[in-house]
């Protein structure tokens, strides 16, 4: 298994010979307050957690298969979950709608919660737990922040954790870096890669820091 990251939620997942990219932004959304490069590779399922311009380009040459509805889909023997919840604390009076992805893997579950605004509902945590990785948002204003995020960590327990939507030199959103979250979980190992690839990994939990590709 591979995750690379392209910055913001963007995540690409390679697992069973298919490429998964998870919310690809439009480079050009938000003019140059967003300066992510987007260098997509073709993917062959793409995810969209919402429809707001830093999470839904879907102008891939190769006319991949696109999830951006709530239900359970099987994609080539993979089977992928799409959970409706919401984009704020106020069941999307303020931004609408989004989704948590589940991926089913042979390692486990690999979970991408888009951008997500609130604490889900115990049932909701209860599909989420034991995953084998996460990515969530940690940077607070249009998401859950990093107290949230370790709420949600401390209750589905994941073995790797891969935090996104924070800060950087490219993005001048009021979203936090992402020191305040890794300050708040220092039971996890911390490590810096430029990609994350499980064979080359131990199995201990550990919150990873990838470059944006």
């Amino acid at each position: 298994m591979k995750i690379v990251w392209y910055g913001h939620a963007s995540f690409q997942l390679n697992i069973e010979n298919k490429k998964m990219i998870f919310d690809p932004y439009q480079k050009d959304g938000y003019g140059s307050s967003f300066r992510y490069r987007g260098n997509f590779e073709d993917p062959d399922i793409v995810m969209i957690s919402h429809n707001h311009s830093d999470h839904n380009f879907r102008d891939f040459k190769n006319s991949p298969k696109i999830i951006d509805k709530e239900g359970v889909f099987n994609i080539d023997n993979i089977k992928i979950e799409s959970i409706k919840t919401f984009h704020d604390n106020e069941k999307g009076k303020k931004r609408g709608e989004n989704l948590i992805f589940i991926v089913y893997s042979e390692k486990g579950k690999i979970i991408h919660f888009g951008d997500l605004g609130h604490i889900p509902s115990p049932e909701t945590l209860k599909k989420l737990s034991d995953p084998y990785a996460i990515m969530i948002p940690v940077g607070g204003y249009f998401t859950i922040d990093h107290n949230d995020a370790k709420k949600i960590i401390e209750n589905i327990s994941p073995l790797y954790i891969f935090p996104m939507h924070y800060k950087t030199e490219f993005v001048d959103f009021p979203i936090e870096p992402v020191s305040k979250f890794l300050e708040n979980n220092q039971n996890y190992k911390i490590k810096r890669k430029d990609y994350f690839d499980d064979s080359l990994e131990e199995l201990e939990n550990s919150i990873y820091i990838l470059s944006i590709s």
